[in-house]
């Protein structure tokens, strides 16, 4: 699913309130990251036309119709303007 290998955790031998059990965390919403990818070490920003709105997750969802987003690391999608006709990436 969608987490991600936190290497940034410091983990020291003799202190005991330093061992995390799992260094796997997950995702921000806007990010994801894929089972696919191996050793990953930090989340992927969704791309222009889709968007996130979950934490952990493995994948963006694309922006429904009627709906635009024009950037990056996003966690939802933009109404078109009424009336007018946009694709899922328009800026």
């Amino acid at each position: 699913s969608g987490t991600f290998y936190k290497s940034d955790i410091l983990r020291l031998p003799n202190n005991s309130s330093t061992w995390i059990p799992n260094r796997c965390v997950p995702c921000s919403t806007g990010t994801y990251t894929s089972n696919n990818f191996v050793a990953i070490d930090e989340c992927l920003q969704c791309s222009p036309g889709t968007y996130q709105s979950e934490y952990g997750s493995s994948t963006c969802r694309v922006c429904p119709k009627g709906s635009f987003q024009p950037d990056f690391g996003k966690d939802h999608c933009k109404p078109c303007s009424k009336g007018g006709y946009c694709d899922a990436a328009q800026k």
